[in-house]
């Protein structure tokens, strides 16, 4: 992926995660990490998912991720369409 399109979308991503804290309380402590890592969770035929870690604390908020609550419909549709507009392109072909 070209470096100033992650960027971009790391900047709206950064964007949406810090409104769904804000909006609700159950994600409120949550990292952006660990809500990207919810995200993938959710979805169709993700079937695994698994992230970097640099030290073990990383790695347990990583796994913290599986016990957060679904996103919201809003917020699901929000990062769906940040995936397919922004990144899609750029990483789909690759698996």
């Amino acid at each position: 992926m070209p470096y100033d399109v992650g960027v971009a979308a790391a900047k709206k991503f950064s964007g949406i995660a810090a409104e769904l804290a804000r909006d609700y309380s159950e994600f409120e402590s949550a990292t952006p990490a660990q809500i990207a890592l919810r995200w993938l969770i959710d979805r169709d035929g993700v079937s695994t998912v698994i992230p970097g870690a640099r030290n073990a604390e990383q790695a347990k908020a990583n796994a913290a991720a599986g016990s957060l609550p679904a996103l919201p419909n809003g917020v699901d549709e929000e990062l769906a369409a940040l995936y397919s507009s922004m990144i899609k392109e750029h990483v789909h072909d690759k698996w």
